[in-house]
């Protein structure tokens, strides 16, 4: 499976954290794990260019003040950082939390987003 070069991740820490991007005839689907955050605790913004997502929880937990004898991942919170392709619709962003994924839809605009059949002489 090839990746769009145009939808480049800003935010090369969290690189690795799971990210689907699907591609349609309406625009793009980003597919974001977010588990055991809630609605409130997830924020996203377009930033000229760019797709951020900002998950921070909210539950009071001081995670300072923790030991841990071993840590593999951060559950305080993250922001990721997209770069957007010229030709969306940043007004006809809409987002859904279900089940631990956030996806986030991303209209073409349809007055940049051209589609044309070129004859092959």
């Amino acid at each position: 499976m090839r990746v769009n070069s145009s939808l480049i991740d800003f935010n090369r820490s969290f690189s690795n954290m799971p990210l689907n991007v699907l591609k349609n005839e309406n625009g793009y689907v980003f597919e974001f794990i977010v588990p055991g955050f809630k609605q409130e605790e997830l924020k996203v913004v377009v930033e000229h260019d760019q797709l951020i997502l900002k998950a921070e929880r909210a539950d009071g937990t001081d995670v300072e003040k923790m030991r841990y004898s071993q840590k593999n991942f951060d559950h305080s919170g993250f922001t990721r950082k997209l770069k957007l392709p010229e030709h969306v619709d940043v007004d006809g962003l809409s987002a859904k939390l279900a089940h631990g994924i956030l996806k986030v839809d991303l209209p073409f605009d349809s007055k940049k987003h051209i589609v044309r059949s070129v004859s092959i002489n």
